[in-house]
C-alpha cells in the first residue's frame, strides 16, 4: 500500500496500522527511481497538528514522529512543539530512546534514524535493509541494545547501541510484530497479529510464544507494576494475566474496536486508546475499564502520561488530556 494511502486509511480507521504498514513490492522502474527516504522531511507549519504515529520520552523531553518523516520535540510536557530536521519524508511509524540523547526513529522503506542530541538532529543509519521493509516498533535498551519490529516478521537486532544492525529471526512465522516492551523484571514482551504474544529473557535473542485465548491481532504486552501481564488488540480485546501467561482473563470493557496503546500512568491506573480516539481507564490493575475524557483525536496511535494527565498523538497531531482523579 503506497505511504499516502497509508496516510488516509490512519486518518480515518487507526486499523490501517496492520492493514498499510508492508508496502506493495514496487516495480524496477519505481525502485530506480528517488523514494521518499532520499528527500528530507516536509516542513510544516503547525508541527504539532500533523499526523503522528508515536511519543516517547528523552530524560525530561517528549519526541514524536508521524507522516512525511516529521520529528517533533517538547521541553515543557508536551505545551509547544519544534519540528526538527529530518533527512527523510518516508513515514517514520515509532520512536524510542535509551536515555536523555541517544535515540532512534525507525518506518517505512526501511528506514532507521539516529540521534545523539536528544532529537535536535537526525541522521540515517546504515543497517541492511530494503526500501520494502517497514518497521513498526523500537524499542532501546539500558544494556546499548536496540530492537526493531515491522510488517511479516521483520526483526533486527542491535547489540552496540545502533552502530550495526542484524536482521535477526524473531517468530516461526512471518506476523506483523506490532510492540514490543520491556517489563521491571528484564523479561521483554513482543506483540503480533494472529493472537501471537511471545517474551524474551535474553534481550531479544531468542522469543518463546505465550498461549493465548485470542487469535486476533494483539497491539500491546505489558509487563504492570504487580507484575500482572495485560495485553490489548483488535475488536476491543484486554486479557490480564498473573501467572506469566500461562493463563488468561478477560478485562471487563464496554468497546468493540482497535485499542492500539496501553500506559500504566500509576501502579494499577492503565489508560487505553485507540479507533475513534477513546480514552478507557482501569483503577484495579486492568480487571475493568471505564469510559474516560474524550482525546479530541479520531484515531489515538500512542500515548504516554502521568496521574494527573496523558499526551496522545494521532490522526490530528497532539493533545494533551487531563484525567479524572479518584
Amino acid at each position: 500500500m503506497p505511504p499516502r494511502r497509508v496516510a488516509r486509511c490512519l486518518a480515518s480507521a487507526l486499523a490501517a496500522l496492520l492493514c498499510g504498514l508492508a508496502p506493495a513490492a514496487r516495480t524496477a522502474a519505481e525502485q530506480a527511481g528517488p523514494t521518499t527516504a532520499d528527500q528530507p522531511a516536509l516542513q510544516v507549519h503547525f508541527p504539532d497538528r500533523a499526523l503522528l504515529l508515536d511519543i516517547t520520552r528523552a530524560g525530561a523531553r517528549l519526541a514524536a514522529a508521524g507522516v512525511h518523516g516529521v520529528i517533533i520535540t517538547s521541553d515543557d510536557a508536551g505545551a509547544t512543539w519544534t519540528q526538527a530536521p529530518s533527512p527523510v519524508s518516508s513515514i517514520l511509524t515509532c520512536i524510542t530512546f535509551a536515555d536523555a540523547q541517544r535515540g532512534w526513529a525507525a518506518g517505512h522503506e526501511g528506514v532507521i534514524l539516529g540521534t545523539l542530541d536528544g532529537g535536535r538532529t537526525w541522521s540515517r543509519v546504515t543497517a541492511p535493509t530494503t526500501t520494502e521493509d517497514s518497521f513498526l516498533d523500537l524499542l532501546a535498551l539500558p544494556d546499548g541494545r536496540v530492537l526493531a519490529g515491522g510488517a511479516y516478521g521483520l526483526y533486527f537486532l542491535s547489540r552496540d547501541a545502533g552502530a550495526t544492525w542484524e536482521r535477526h529471526p524473531a517468530l516461526d512465522e512471518d506476523m506483523h510484530i506490532n510492540r514490543l516492551t520491556a517489563g521491571a523484571s528484564g523479561t521483554l514482551y513482543l506483540a503480533a497479529e494472529a493472537g501471537t504474544l511471545a517474551s524474551s529473557g535474553d534481550g531479544g535473542e531468542t522469543w518463546e510464544p505465550l498461549e493465548v485465548p485470542y487469535e486476533g491481532s494483539f497491539y500491546g504486552l505489558h509487563e504492570l507494576a504487580s507484575g500482572r501481564l495485560l495485553a490489548h488488540g483488535l475488536r476491543g480485546h484486554v486479557f490480564v494475566s498473573d501467572d506469566r501467561g500461562a493463563t488468561w482473563t478477560p478485562a471487563a470493557i464496554d468497546f468493540n474496536g482497535l485499542l492500539a496503546t496501553a500506559a500504566e500512568v500509576a501502579p494499577g491506573t492503565i489508560v487505553l486508546s485507540g479507533a475513534g480516539g477513546r480514552i478507557f481507564l482501569s483503577r484495579d490493575g486492568g480487571t475493568t475499564f471505564s469510559m474516560g475524557p474524550a482525546s479530541g483525536l479520531t484515531a489515538t496511535a500512542e500515548l504516554i502520561g502521568s496521574p494527573a494527565s496523558v499526551v496522545c498523538v494521532g490522526d490530528a497531531g497532539v493533545r494533551t488530556i487531563p484525567l479524572p482523579q479518584p
